[in-house]
């Protein structure tokens, strides 16, 4: 008997299989988490979250007119949440500000116990939460972040009220003299603190080496000007070394000073304010330092 033999072309085969695919449901266990993806539960029980208040210090009075913001939408523009059960993380959803329903988070889990832990933030992209006690930012980028986490026994449809906790300390530069024409940008590198959060613990995760880089404005050529940075402090409160330099739109350096053993504190502002150039790169300056505990802040001359 003679056999027949078919062809069939790899391009065809590779059709089928996304055809295939595409006929799947949606994949509820692990996602990419680098590419701001979901993972939704498939239990028999809802449950709503909604975040609903922010305890924090104000960092920016314009901003926020009172210690409790009601509306997230003032403070942050992402939130994740996630459920873990154990070590396994079971649900993970994705918000940010342009939604409707930003701040309220609905799923359908199975009865049990459970973590829940919330970020607020204002990324550039999505956070990793593989583990509650190793949150990782787009390009370990640290803002103004809030958290939860805390335990849940889901036995029937249920509802969460979530205050959320401040997760970081901010240290603002304040140049009270005027920035040269030349300078179109301040650097910021500093050891001591995370871009890695706990929030277990409540506290930075990793020991990091952090950079940021601010634009100089048109005004801070004219007047005073103030540049602010983020971190996850450690929980043996250990300090900061801060290396502020001054860039020209080439990135050669005009100026550049260092800061040793800047405290910080969760929901602290760290104030470094005083003349930052002088008459000429290198003159003589004083600084202060004050600390403020509303936020709370610490303020220092220089």
């Amino acid at each position: 008997m003679k056999k027949i033999l078919f062809h069939i072309p790899a391009a065809l085969c590779l059709a089928i299989v996304f055809a295939l695919a595409s006929c799947e449901q949606p994949v509820t266990g692990d996602v990419d988490d680098t590419k701001g993806e979901e993972q939704l539960s498939e239990g028999d029980i809802n449950v709503k979250f909604n975040v609903c208040n922010l305890e924090m210090m104000p960092f920016d009075d314009a901003v926020y007119a009172a210690r409790r913001v009601t509306d997230i939408r003032k403070a942050c523009t992402r939130i994740e949440l996630a459920v873990f059960k154990g070590d396994r993380r079971v649900a993970i959803v994705r918000q940010d500000k342009g939604d409707k329903v930003f701040g309220q988070v609905s799923l359908s889990l199975d009865e049990g116990e459970y973590t829940v832990v919330v970020i607020a933030h204002n990324g550039e992209g999505a956070a990793t939460l593989t583990s509650p006690n190793e949150i990782k930012f787009k390009d370990n980028k640290v803002t103004d972040t809030f958290y939860y986490c805390g335990d849940i026994t889901v036995d029937s449809d249920s509802s969460y009220d979530l205050t959320l906790k401040r997760a970081v300390a901010m240290v603002r530069f304040v140049a009270e003299d005027k920035v040269p024409a030349g300078v179109s940008r301040m650097r910021f590198y500093y050891t001591g603190g995370s871009s890695t959060f706990d929030a277990v613990n409540g506290c930075g995760s990793v020991n990091s080496r952090q950079t940021e880089i601010r634009d100089v404005s048109d005004a801070a050529h004219t007047s005073s000007s103030h540049y602010d940075i983020y971190t996850f402090p450690h929980s043996d409160d250990r300090p900061l070394n801060i290396t502020v330099t001054a860039l020209n739109s080439s990135g050669g350096i005009v100026d550049e000073r260092k800061f040793e053993d800047v405290k910080v504190e969760r929901n602290q502002i760290t104030r470094y304010s005083g003349i930052f150039f002088g008459e000429s790169p290198g003159a003589g300056r004083c600084i202060s330092i004050t600390v403020d505990n509303e936020w709370t802040q610490v303020d220092y001359s220089y």
